[in-house]
C-alpha cells in the first residue's frame, strides 16, 4: 500500500475538515441562555437534582399545592427554552441546506461543462481517427 507524503495528507485533511462553527454559535444572549438551559435540563444531573428536590420536599411534608406550582411554571418555562433551541437549530439547518442546495446546483453545471468539453474534444479527434 503506497503511503502519501505528509504534505499530501495535510492537504487532505484541510480540505475534508470545513468548520462550521460559525454556523452554530449562539449570535445574541438570549440564544445562548436557551441553549445552556436547554443542555442542562436535558442532562442527568437535572434530573438528579429533581429527584433529590422532590423527594426533600415529600419527606420535609411541605405544600404539595405548592410543588406543584412550581413544577408547572418550570415547564412552561423549560418548554419554551426547548422551542427557542429547537428554532435556533433549524434555522441552522435551513442555512446548511441552502448551501449545500447551491453546492450541488454548482456541480450539476460544472459536471455538466464538463461533458460538453468532452464532446468537443470527442468531434475533434474523430476526424483524425478516420483520415488515418
Amino acid at each position: 500500500m503506497a503511503t502519501s507524503s505528509p504534505h499530501v495528507r495535510r492537504r487532505r485533511s484541510q480540505r475534508q475538515h470545513h468548520s462550521r462553527k460559525h454556523l452554530h454559535q449562539p449570535v445574541t444572549l438570549a440564544a445562548k441562555a436557551s441553549d445552556t438551559i436547554t443542555a442542562f435540563a436535558g442532562s442527568w444531573p437535572f434530573v438528579l437534582l429533581h429527584v433529590g428536590w422532590f423527594g426533600g420536599w415529600l419527606l420535609l411534608h411541605l405544600d404539595i399545592n405548592l410543588l406543584t406550582l412550581i413544577v408547572s411554571l418550570e415547564a412552561i418555562f423549560l418548554a419554551t427554552f426547548v422551542m427557542m433551541s429547537q428554532n435556533r437549530s433549524a434555522s441552522i439547518d435551513r442555512a446548511r441546506d441552502d448551501h449545500e442546495a447551491k453546492e450541488v446546483d454548482e456541480l450539476a453545471t460544472l459536471n455538466q461543462t464538463q461533458l460538453d468539453i468532452l464532446l468537443l474534444l470527442q468531434e475533434l479527434q474523430a476526424p483524425r481517427k478516420e483520415t488515418k
